[in-house]
């Protein structure tokens, strides 16, 4: 589920109808592309500000639900205030569902709910999309009262799970993955752990801190990322592997598929 802090901090970001990056633009093309052409009904699952849901103008009938009221003001076709894990439509109502940026970041008991209640209303496809795997020691925290290192947790938003293909091909049990795309570029941190060792550690956004689970300090600590960590990030990311910034996947209903070939796209 999203705890209250968490419900908090996305009415209290500050990104809400504002510019995004390059590699979200990529993704939202991604997901629309991948919208079969029988589709008439689409909805947009923690749509935010209407970043997806605001492309789809064009179907008959589109709704995007989320729980921030903030964010719900620039979406431009029906808005619903709600919960995935609580979705107040019936069985059948639309022939898409679209869920992206928002698995991540959910508690198992919000997950497991939200993954039930996509699949409890029979939507003739499925579209997921989600970080490809994201190295979560990449945000980890460090006590600047006690010294002791920990993972931040949904309480406040932040991300607390990683997807790859595997994973995601068993999301749902009555569904088979029918095609898969990828967007954004990135790489992976080798260095990691020696920026750890040197004093760079991930801090949560101000308006959201999470007590330390050792001593309830909201303190972190991490050193000036200046010259030194540029240097240090820039031969990472040289010397890192490639990787998409996302994948997005598209699902059909078992008795759709036809011989459940996993078609992949770049």
């Amino acid at each position: 589920m999203i705890s209250r802090n968490a419900m908090d901090a996305f009415n209290k970001f500050d990104k809400w109808g504002k510019e995004i990056p390059d590699y979200d633009k990529e993704a939202i093309a991604k997901v629309t592309s991948l919208i079969p052409k029988d589709v008439n009904s689409i909805l947009d699952l923690g749509c935010g500000d209407g970043r997806i849901t605001n492309e789809l103008l064009g179907f008959k009938r589109v709704i995007g639900l989320d729980f921030a009221k903030v964010a719900l003001k620039y979406v431009k076709v029906d808005r619903v205030l709600g919960s995935c894990a609580n979705i107040p439509f019936h069985k059948n109502s639309f022939d898409l569902m679209v869920i992206t940026q928002v698995l991540e970041h959910l508690s198992n008991e919000g997950y497991e709910k939200t993954v039930k209640e996509i699949e409890g209303l029979s939507p003739r496809y499925i579209i997921v999309g989600v970080p490809y795997k994201q190295d979560m020691r990449s945000l980890l925290c460090k006590c600047s009262n006690c010294g002791y290192t920990y993972l931040p947790s949904n309480n406040i938003g932040e991300h607390v799970r990683s997807f790859s293909e595997k994973k995601l091909a068993s999301l749902f049990s009555y569904y088979i993955v029918d095609s898969i795309s990828y967007a954004g570029k990135s790489r992976t941190d080798p260095l990691l752990r020696i920026k750890h060792l040197l004093g760079y550690y991930y801090t949560v956004a101000k308006y959201s801190p999470e007590p330390c689970p050792r001593c309830g300090s909201s303190r972190q600590f991490s050193r000036r990322k200046g010259l030194f960590y540029r240097v240090i990030s820039s031969i990472s990311w040289r010397i890192g592997r490639r990787r998409p910034v996302f994948i997005i996947t598209r699902y059909m209903q078992c008795s759709q598929s036809r011989g459940g070939n996993i078609h992949r796209k770049g």
